[in-house]
């Protein structure tokens, strides 16, 4: 995604996503498990976004993977479930509006326990309190090779995932939120808002009912994210 261009010492660079990622210690989580409830909800450890330019291929997004697997190792503690997020905007105002003002955002998960995948669901919460579900539109799974540091810090079992998102709000206060199948609700996987950035055109509300141009929607995912599974929309 080409948004806004800046040079700095004569390189060009190419500011268009947030990215970020939480865990949660499975030393927590291992605690947790002995209270009545069969569904707990703990303090989830978050690292600041940033702001990313190119393309989001496997590899960049394996290379992250392996960083927060390294950055747990370094709490000495392993994670129980990890997730990782990358948000991408519209290239410009007219495919803001072919997308009806939705943004993309590829959400991956990695844990311990098998049964707590698939995602139940993904959602942005109001600071009032108010949830809106966010419009899954793939998902794909895949096991995490032995005698690595992700598969020893972080599990064994991943999901990865595309949602839409409503633009204006990844620019206000809020979270978004995940669900496990089991033993974890209420994951915060983003503090709203993100990292600003100057997209060179107004982030607007969806209007009701408005759901993107699926041709547009599953191009903008091609060029943003070459390489992995695109939606059948």
């Amino acid at each position: 995604m080409m948004l806004r261009n800046y040079t700095l010492g004569g390189c060009k660079m190419s500011i268009d996503r947030a990215a970020g990622f939480g865990i949660l210690a499975i030393g927590l989580a291992t605690a947790l498990s002995l209270a009545p409830a069969a569904v707990v909800k703990a303090q989830v450890v978050l690292q600041p976004d940033s702001l990313q330019s190119g393309a989001t291929t496997p590899e960049k997004l394996n290379k992250q993977i392996r960083q927060g697997a390294a950055t747990q190792q370094a709490s000495g503690t392993p994670a129980a479930r990890y997730g990782v997020y990358t948000i991408s905007w519209p290239k410009d105002a007219a495919e803001r509006d072919q997308l009806a003002g939705y943004a993309v955002a590829m959400v991956t998960v990695v844990t311990q326990t098998q049964a707590e995948l698939p995602l139940k669901r993904a959602y942005l919460v109001t600071p009032d309190g108010k949830e809106t579900p966010l419009r899954q539109l793939n998902s794909w799974f895949s096991k995490i090779g032995p005698k690595t540091l992700t598969y020893t810090q972080l599990g064994q079992f991943r999901q990865d995932a595309f949602y839409t998102i409503p633009g204006a709000a990844v620019s206000r206060p809020g979270e978004v939120r995940l669900d496990f199948a089991i033993n974890r609700v209420g994951f915060v996987l983003i503090h709203l808002p993100t990292t600003a950035q100057d997209l060179g055109y107004k982030l607007e509300n969806p209007a009701p009912g408005a759901q993107p141009n699926n041709a547009v929607l599953r191009d903008m995912i091609k060029r943003e994210f070459p390489g992995f599974p695109l939606p059948k929309l």
